[in-house]
């Protein structure tokens, strides 16, 4: 009598286990100091949609980032030994 059932087919977290790739993405969302509590608690499917696709553009560039300077630096080795 006191539970509120909700109905089919809306997605959110009225108080279940949250998944693994909510959990993912909004972790990915704190690192880049990103708004986690927002896209946690929204409603609004386009706005979730929206954070996630910043989340998964910033992990990329962030990639990207990392790749040139591996590559930078195992460069300047080389040079080094020459």
């Amino acid at each position: 009598m006191g539970t509120q059932r909700r109905r089919r087919g809306q997605r959110g977290l009225p108080g279940g286990i949250a998944s693994g790739d909510l959990i993912a993405v909004a972790a990915g969302l704190a690192i880049f100091g990103l708004p986690v509590e927002r896209y946690l608690t929204t409603t609004d499917p386009d706005e979730r949609l929206i954070l996630s696709a910043v989340a998964q553009r910033a992990y990329k560039l962030v990639d990207q980032l990392q790749r040139a300077q591996a590559t930078h630096i195992a460069n300047a080795m080389v040079k080094a030994r020459l």
